[in-house]
C-alpha cells in the first residue's frame, strides 16, 4: 500500500544540490509560464520543467538560484514556515487537480464560451492565481496581465472546477500522477525576495511516497504499450502473442455478480498491441477500441454514441451493471473511461491512438480474492495456470494458457485475428531482435524521448520507442 508522506522538504538548499537556472518559456502549450532547470540533484536530467507563479506581484530573473523545494499539499508548511508564501494554501490541492486533469494543452468544451478549445498557458497561469493568490477576477493588476486574453470564461470554468476538488489527494499508485511542488528562494533569514513557483514533476520521481509492500497488499495492475503486463504483486512482464486474452477472471466479483476483463492484441511489424478491451460485470459488457473514430465503445453489442466535443469529464448515460461510466478527453487523440465500483475501486481504460491500456486502481480483497488470468493471482501475483494449482513461468506458455477458449463467451462486437483453438501468433525473437536492430531511433534518443516518465517503465518505454521507431508512442505512456 502507498500513502504520501508527511514530510514537507524535496530538496533543501542546504543539501547543496538544488542550484536551478530560471528560463523563458518558449512554447504556449508545452512549457508551462516559465521552466525551472535544475543543475545538481534529483531533478537534474529532467530537462526544463514547467512551473506556475504563485503570486501576481512578485518577480523573478531568469538566472540561476539555490532553491528549496516542497510538497504541496500539506497546506501547514505554508501556514506556520513560510506564511508570507502562499495566500490561500488550502487551495493548492485545487491545482493539483488541474495539473492532472485539464492541464495547459488539455482539449476542453465550455458552454457558451468555448468549444474543442485548448487550454493556454496564460489561461491555467491565470487560474493558479485566481485559487491561490489574494487576487479578484477584475484586479487591475491581472488586467494588465491579461488585457488581451479572449477567453475569461475558460479561466472560470477551470476555477469553478476546481474549487470542488481542495480535498485532492494526489494518488501515489498511478504512475502517471503528476504533483506540483513548491519551490522558493530566500534569504538566510528566511525571507522571500522572488517569485514563488509550483512545478510539475511526476510523483514517482520523488520520495514523497510511502510504500508499505506487505504480502496482503497488491498493486494496481495494468496492460500497456506494445504490450507490457504488470502483475498484482507489481511485476512487468510482455507477451507480444497476437489474440484474444484473459487479463482477469474474477467470478466472486460482487458477491457473485462476476468480472471478466478481455483483450484483443493486433500485430505491428513484429511485435503487438492492445487494439480492443471488453469488461463483463454481471449481464452486461462495456468494449472500446482505439483510434480517433467518434463512435469507438459499446455496451451490449451496441455502439455508443458520443459527439466530438470534448469535456472535462462526464459521466455517461448508460452504466454496467448499475455501475457508471465516467468519460473524458483530454485531447483529441486521448481518452479516458473510469468504471467506478465504489469505495475507490475503479476500472481505467485509457486511449491513445490505437494503443489501449487497462488498469485496476484501489483492489479490495473482497472483491478481487480469487481473481486470475494475466495479472496473476490477487494479491500476489502468481501466474497460475487456468485450474489454479500449476505455476507456468514460461511467459509464452502462460500467455497462451489464458488464450480466451472457444467455450468462453466473446465479449467482442466482433472477430478478428486468431481465435481458440487456433493458437495466438507468436512472432520469432530472432525476428523482433532483427527489426529493433533496424530501428531508426537510436537508445539514446530513445532515453531522451522516455525521461520524463515514470522511472519503473523507462526501459519499456524505450523498448516501444525504438520498437515502432516513434518518439510519440511516449505519449502511451
Amino acid at each position: 500500500m502507498c500513502t504520501l508522506k508527511d514530510d514537507y522538504t524535496v530538496l533543501n538548499e542546504i543539501d547543496a544540490e538544488v542550484s536551478a537556472t530560471v528560463l523563458n518559456s518558449n512554447s504556449e502549450q508545452d512549457d508551462g509560464y516559465y521552466n525551472f532547470k535544475f543543475n545538481e540533484g534529483q531533478f537534474k536530467d529532467n530537462g526544463d520543467i514547467k512551473a506556475w507563479c504563485v503570486d501576481i506581484d512578485r518577480s523573478i530573473a531568469f538566472t540561476t538560484y539555490n532553491v528549496d523545494v516542497y510538497n504541496s499539499m500539506d497546506a501547514n508548511l505554508f501556514k506556520t514556515v513560510y506564511p508570507d508564501a502562499v495566500d490561500y494554501p488550502d487551495n493548492i490541492p485545487a491545482i493539483n487537480w488541474l495539473i492532472n486533469n485539464c492541464n495547459s494543452g488539455t482539449e476542453i468544451t465550455v458552454e457558451d464560451c468555448a468549444e474543442n478549445h485548448i487550454i493556454t498557458d496564460r489561461q491555467f497561469q491565470l487560474a493558479v492565481w485566481r485559487l491561490v493568490d489574494k487576487v479578484t477576477e477584475d484586479s487591475d493588476r491581472l488586467n494588465q496581465y491579461f488585457k488581451d486574453e479572449p477567453k475569461k470564461c475558460v479561466v472560470n470554468h477551470l476555477v469553478e472546477k476546481a474549487m470542488n476538488y481542495t480535498d485532492y489527494k494526489v494518488d501515489c499508485k498511478d504512475v502517471t500522477e503528476l504533483i506540483g511542488l513548491i519551490v522558493i528562494v530566500d534569504d538566510e533569514l528566511g525571507n522571500i525576495n522572488h517569485q514563488v513557483a509550483i512545478m510539475e514533476v511526476l510523483l514517482a520521481q520523488t520520495d514523497l511516497c510511502d510504500c508499505n509492500d506487505g504480502a496482503l497488499d497488491s498493486e494496481d495492475p495494468e496492460i500497456f504499450g506494445d504490450p507490457h503486463f504488470k502483475t498484482w504483486a507489481g511485476e512487468y512482464y510482455d507477451f507480444h502473442g497476437v489474440c484474444d486474452l484473459v487479463l482477469i477472471k474474477n467470478p466472486e466479483f460482487k458477491n457473485g455478480m462476476g468480472m471478466d476483463i478481455h483483450v484483443r492484441t493486433t500485430r505491428m511489424r513484429m511485435w503487438s498491441y492492445v487494439s480492443n478491451a471488453a469488461i463483463h460485470i454481471g449481464e452486461d459488457t462495456f468494449e472500446i477500441i482505439g483510434g480517433q473514430d467518434e463512435n469507438n465503445f459499446w455496451i451490449n453489442g451496441v455502439p455508443l454514441m458520443k459527439s466530438s466535443t470534448t469535456d472535462l469529464q462526464i459521466t455517461l448515460a448508460p452504466t454496467i451493471s448499475g455501475f457508471p461510466i465516467h468519460f473524458k478527453q483530454p485531447s483529441s487523440n486521448q481518452r479516458e473511461f473510469v468504471i467506478d465500483l465504489g469505495d475507490r475501486e475503479k476500472i481505467i481504460f485509457k486511449t491513445w491512438n490505437s494503443f489501449i491500456s487497462v488498469q485496476v486502481k484501489n483492489a479490495k480483497h473482497e472483491d478481487f480474492q480469487n481473481s486470475v488470468g494475466l495479472m496473476g493471482s490477487f494479491p500476489l501475483g502468481i501466474k497460475l495456470a487456468r485450474d489454479s494449482i500449476l505455476v507456468i513461468d514460461e511467459l509464452d506458455t502462460f500467455g497462451q494458457e489464458w488464450q480466451v477458449l472457444d467455450s468462453e463467451q466473446n465479449l467482442f462486437h466482433n472477430i478478428a485475428g486468431p481465435q481458440h483453438p487456433v493458437r495466438c501468433a507468436i512472432p520469432a525473437y530472432s525476428e523482433m531482435r532483427r527489426r529493433l536492430g533496424e530501428s531508426t531511433v537510436t537508445i539514446k534518443q530513445a532515453q531522451k524521448a522516455c525521461a520524463n516518465v515514470n522511472k519503473e517503465v523507462v526501459d519499456l518505454c524505450v523498448f516501444d520507442v525504438m520498437a515502432t521507431s516513434d518518439k510519440l508512442i511516449v505519449g502511451a505512456y
